[in-house]
């Protein structure tokens, strides 16, 4: 979710300033966003060799003093009732991560909580996320002219 507020997403919303919250002892800017018809969508529902665009409209919480996203909460602006979705929601809660030898913190998702209704089921699907681990790859490249 955070991706909507990515440069190559920004403007395939719009974005309005919500209430200042007082959440768990933080203060958090809410910020209010919506898809605009027919631009870039950040994620996509795959099926039948087919991909739906999702169109996200909800509320993000943000720290107004380090940017970082605290919690994001998300549904379909409308339902996808041609391949028999009624609705789709997510909230994604964020925390800092530390990672030895690092300085500052990584805000990265702590919990994920994704409900589904179809004509015939209801998915909640509750995520986890812990013991994070950072990694990197090096890599090197040769560019030769092509031989005759």
């Amino acid at each position: 979710f955070v991706l909507i507020f990515h440069p190559y997403f920004q403007s395939s919303y719009e974005f309005a300033l919500g209430a200042l919250e007082e959440i768990g002892g933080r203060e958090l800017q809410e910020l209010r966003f919506e898809h605009i018809p027919g631009r870039r969508s950040p994620s996509v529902l795959q099926l039948h060799g087919r991909d739906y665009p999702l169109e996200w409209q909800g509320s993000a919480w943000i720290d107004p003093r380090t940017g970082y996203v605290s919690r994001i909460r998300a549904g379909l602006k409308a339902s996808l009732s041609q391949v028999g979705l009624r609705q789709l929601t997510s909230e994604v809660r964020y925390a800092p991560v530390q990672f030895p030898g690092e300085k500052g913190v990584a805000w990265l998702p702590e919990m994920a909580v994704i409900a589904a209704d179809t004509e015939h089921q209801h998915w909640r699907n509750v995520h986890q996320f812990s013991r994070y681990r950072r990694f990197s790859v090096s890599t090197n490249s040769n560019t030769e002219a092509p031989k005759q």
